[in-house]
């Protein structure tokens, strides 16, 4: 199920706490994230344009 989710790999500050995230664009610079590298602990969760630091390009 890993490779079958659309959306962007990027950095992502949360807290304090900098993830690797894969996230979708939802709506005025709202994303929210569809997978994460800390075992699911940040998925569906909505994050800012300004949360996130640098996004991988394919």
């Amino acid at each position: 199920m890993n490779g079958d989710k659309k959306g962007d790999w990027c950095i992502v500050s949360l807290d304090g706490t900098i993830i690797r995230a894969k996230i979708i664009h939802k709506s005025r610079g709202k994303y929210k994230i569809v997978e994460d590298t800390k075992n699911g602990i940040y998925v569906d969760k909505i994050v800012d344009a300004s949360d996130i630091i640098q996004v991988e390009k394919k």
